[in-house]
Formats: C-alpha cells, sequence, structure tokens
C-alpha cells in the first residue's frame, strides 16, 4: 500500500509513474527499466526477510544502468543501522514527501 500511494503522490506532483506492484521478479523490473527507462526508482520494504531482496534489486538496477537515482524505505529499515547505505542507493526516506521533495531537487 505504502508504494502505491507514493506513486499516487508523485503523480500528483506532476510526475510521470510506473507501479509495478509488489513481490516483482528480478528479471521483471530489468524488463520495465528497458521499457520506461526511468530516472528514479523507489522500493518499499515492509518486513525485515524482505531486505535481501530489496538488496538485490538495487544491485541488479545499479548494474544495469548506473545513472538511474534507487530510493528506498519502508518500516523494514527501522531499525537496520543504516543498511541501505552499503548497497549504493541514493536516498533513503522515511516520508514520502521527504522523497518528492528530494528527487525534485536532485532529479529534475
Amino acid at each position: 500500500m505504502g508504494i502505491r500511494m507514493l506513486s499516487d503522490i508523485f503523480e500528483y506532483n506532476g510526475w510521470d509513474t510506473y507501479y509495478l506492484g509488489a513481490a516483482l521478479p528480478e528479471s521483471a523490473l530489468i524488463s520495465a527499466l528497458e521499457e520506461h527507462k526511468p530516472d528514479l526508482v523507489a522500493l518499499s520494504v515492509t518486513m525485515p526477510p524482505y531486505l535481501s531482496a530489496c538488496e538485490s534489486m538495487v544491485r541488479a538496477i545499479k548494474n544495469h544502468n548506473p545513472k538511474i537515482k534507487v530510493a528506498v524505505g519502508g518500516q523494514a529499515f527501522k531499525n537496520t543501522d543504516e543498511l541501505w547505505k552499503k548497497w549504493g542507493v541514493d536516498f533513503y526516506s522515511r516520508s514520502s514527501e521527504d522523497l518528492v521533495h528530494w528527487a525534485k531537487k536532485n532529479i529534475g
């Protein structure tokens, strides 16, 4: 639900978004990157056991195209001691407002 709402907030702020859903396979993500050529990919994780899948997605995105900005957020990151910094993530946010503000400033 959180990432769907984030997509809506970005659209409300004038961005084009592509909501890809939950539990997206890595191959489907790479296909979507090819098709849509995004400037930013936002990933959200609610449950800590899925953090490793998120890390894999981040690394796949960066391997595919290092210029794509990657943002992460979600409840699972709350007590990870800034784990996301080790993954090459461009931005971590606890709130959609902070991410939208960062994107406006850093992506255009």
